[in-house]
């Protein structure tokens, strides 16, 4: 096969494939090709179906449909994994999902036009003084298509009147949005929600019920957030303590956010740059040059001092030392 698979230029997987449709005398074997050709669903069929499923659930078994229709076969019940999920939800052995983890708004409304979709969650904070926790609720909007974060608003709790006001920060900078996405919180679709958002012409769009990943982008910008803030604890024994600690916060955020933006004409960021490997050679290379670059700049001091300055008990060195000294002295 490899032979000839060389003589015909053809690689010896499709030679392999082609050898498949034919027997040992070369005759065309006939395959019989059943798609689309429907199996009719029949009572008995339906019982039988039903009757194997109740006694996996009277043996506290979860029904596994594809390994499910698989064990169907035993019994001649030769039908789709589709077929049989459909036979399960219309007799009640099994639950209808209308939830999907990616919802198919999300894949395709308003992403690739700037303020045209956002996305507003809230999620907890504690500020910890004098070691008691204080704790708040952050509810931020997120532009879906460019992640631009355009407002935000701090409470003891998440109500209406907050998702209302992080919505008109919103507007007041950006101007109206297209639509909101959210979860389906009491807040997020309480009365005073949808008619501000009627009266403004923004469509409210709400994912699914324990559904985080239909609002993954405001779920990602709290990941990121909470992971650049960090702990935040302030001292509060002085004036002085407290302001350490504001500052030591606020640098720490800096750093973190800063060492995540690339430098002008560079594609990795400086933390990506710091994590790559370096080899023994490289940084013997390294010590090598700066080695080279102190002896020639020490060298080019002693050389300029060398011309510049005279020689100790001429009458130039005397002069040039007196010059000198009323020059300090301000004379």
């Amino acid at each position: 096969m490899r032979e000839a698979a060389r003589v015909l230029a053809l690689s010896v997987s499709t030679l392999s494939f082609w050898n498949q449709g034919f027997d040992e005398q070369m005759k065309p074997l006939k395959i019989p090709d059943n798609r689309g050709k429907a199996s009719k669903v029949t009572a008995e069929i339906v019982r039988g179906v039903c009757l194997r499923a109740k006694q996996l659930k009277d043996r506290a078994k979860r029904i596994r449909i594809k390994q499910f229709t698989e064990s169907l076969k035993k019994d001649a019940i030769d039908l789709s994994s589709k077929t049989v999920n459909e036979i399960l939800i219309a007799n009640g052995l099994a639950c209808a999902q209308s939830r999907k983890k990616r919802p198919k708004f999300y894949q395709s409304l308003c992403q690739r036009v700037p303020n045209g979709l956002i996305s507003l969650d809230g999620s907890e904070f504690s500020v910890w003084i004098d070691h008691v926790a204080h704790t708040f609720n952050v509810e931020l909007a997120v532009d879906v298509a460019s992640f631009n974060h355009t407002a935000f608003s701090i409470a003891e709790a998440e109500t209406a009147r907050q998702v209302i006001e992080v919505l008109e920060s919103h507007r007041q900078k950006w101007g109206t949005p297209i639509g909101m996405v959210c979860d389906s919180g009491s807040a997020n679709l309480s009365e005073d929600v949808k008619r501000y958002m009627d009266g403004h012409g923004i469509e409210l769009v709400p994912v699914g019920p324990g559904n985080a990943k239909g609002n993954g982008t405001d779920e990602g910008a709290f990941s990121q957030m909470k992971k650049a803030l960090g702990v935040i604890c302030l001292d509060m024994s002085s004036l002085k303590v407290l302001a350490k600690s504001v500052l030591n916060a606020l640098i720490s955020v800096y750093v973190y956010m800063r060492n995540r933006l690339c430098l002008q004409g560079r594609k990795t960021t400086p933390g990506e740059q710091m994590a790559s490997a370096v080899t023994l050679q490289q940084r013997d290379t390294e010590r090598h040059r700066l080695k080279e670059y102190k002896k020639k700049k020490e060298s080019t001091e002693i050389n300029t001092r060398a011309l510049y300055e005279p020689k100790a008990g001429s009458q130039a060195y005397s002069l040039w030392l007196k010059n000198s000294i009323c020059f300090w002295i301000g004379y």
